[in-house]
Formats: C-alpha cells, structure tokens, sequence
C-alpha cells in the first residue's frame, strides 16, 4: 500500500467529508427551495395541520371556521421576520401575537386593515385564524361529530366545596348542562 503524505492525507480527508456532506446539503436545499410555490406561498404547519395557501386548505367544519369580527389572523411573510418588516406591520396596525412556521405570524388585525398590511411588500398572504386551529388534527378525526369528552379532575383542597356541578360553573358557566 502506498504511503500518503501528509498533505495528499488532508486531501484525500477533505474530499471523503465533502463527499458524505453533499447528499445532505442537496436534501437540505432542496427541502428549503420546495417550502415556497409559484405564488410565493410557503407551507402553514399548525399542530391541527399543514397547508399551502393558495395550493391546499383545510378541511373546517363551517362551526370551526373564523367569524366576521374575528380579529385573529395569520400573515405569511416572504422571509424571516426583521426589525424593518415587523416596524412596518406595526405601523400598518398589526400587533404580532406569536410565530408560526414557516414564516408566518399569528397577528391581530381588523378585515378593514387587511388591504393595508397586504400592501407590505413582505406580506405574501393573510388568512383566517381559525379557532379549531387551537386543536390537535387527530381529535377531530377520531371523533368526526366534533364533541369531544374531556375529563377534569380536581382536588378538594384546590377547590373548596368539591362539588361538581360548582366546579362545572366554575369552568363553563351556566349554560353547560
């Protein structure tokens, strides 16, 4: 076997790693060039699910969906957030509420402001905050009637009384038989 010198080594080391890197950085570029569509548009991932403005939606029952004065929205921007975009938007009016990925931003904002904030040249789209957002995809699948059980267990101590029908006041109100 022949010997190497210690520069032919460094090389030959360099030309292995870069070897075993370069599928990883093409499936890392790849990844990242295929998050935007041809509008523009990158993916909303929210833990109810994924979609593509413009490309796919989601599957909301109308008594999930967004009301008129629902002020919660989601405005996509064409990158990162910056200190000059998120200036911009708050001029606009927009007060931003929280990330979510991949460059969207929960915000609220009024359906009058919409037209203003879309004249940002870094706001790509602006869509409805749904409420059933809030919840994980999978309930709804497994329960298509929409109703779902939830169990609340409380400590006497905690709750003075221990009554139930008194707690269920206490958490819902009135109404909730």
């Amino acid at each position: 076997m022949p010997t190497l010198t210690p520069n032919a080594l460094r090389l030959l080391t360099a030309i292995i790693v870069c070897a075993l890197l370069a599928p990883a950085g093409t499936a890392i570029a790849a990844d990242l060039s295929a998050s935007g569509n041809a509008l523009g548009h990158h993916r909303v991932r929210l833990d109810f699910g994924v979609f593509r403005p413009g490309e796919s939606e989601l599957d909301i029952p109308s008594a999930y969906r967004a009301g008129a004065s629902h002020e919660l929205r989601i405005i996509q921007t064409d990158g990162p957030m910056t200190t000059a975009k998120m200036r911009t938007l708050e001029m606009a009016g927009v007060e931003i509420l929280g990330y979510i990925p991949d460059y969207n931003y929960l915000a609220r904002l009024t359906k009058g402001q919409e037209s203003a904030v879309l004249s940002v040249p870094a706001v790509t789209w602006i869509g409805d905050f749904h409420p059933i957002f809030k919840m994980q995809g999978d309930l709804m699948a497994e329960n298509p009637s929409g109703m779902v059980k939830v169990v609340v267990g409380y400590f006497d101590q905690l709750f003075p009384g221990g009554d139930p029908a008194s707690l269920r006041q206490a958490i819902w109100g009135p109404a909730i038989p």
